[in-house]
């Protein structure tokens, strides 16, 4: 599979993942992940609260099947004095590529 190919379906699966994820729908989420990647599924989305928006970026140089993501969510956060705040959260994710599928291998909290 070419590199353009494998990195288009690894934007559209993180892509998906990140709607299902805004959307709280854990169950669509879950059928684009593998089982090593749940853990990282639940903590992101214990993250978020109120997500607002989100965007899927390519994070440097894939690999033969890897290709690594960035998921950047817009969550809307209450302050003390009761006021609404948008903060940024970062995830990186790693997409594995087939001919035929790509599904989410990891997901990590980004510093």
């Amino acid at each position: 599979m070419a590199k353009e190919e494998k990195e288009r379906q690894a934007l559209a699966v993180a892509g998906y993942l990140a709607q299902a994820v805004s959307s709280g729908d854990r169950i669509r989420a879950q059928s684009l992940i593998t089982d090593e990647a749940s853990f990282g599924l639940n903590e992101l989305m214990a993250a978020l609260r109120n997500p607002t928006s989100h965007r899927v970026s390519l994070l440097g140089e894939s690999s033969a099947a890897d290709v690594r993501m960035v998921l950047e969510f817009v969550d809307l956060r209450p302050t003390d004095t009761g006021d609404a705040q948008e903060v940024t959260l970062r995830f990186v994710c790693t997409v594995r590529a087939y001919e035929d599928a790509a599904l989410v291998t990891a997901i990590y909290a980004a510093p």
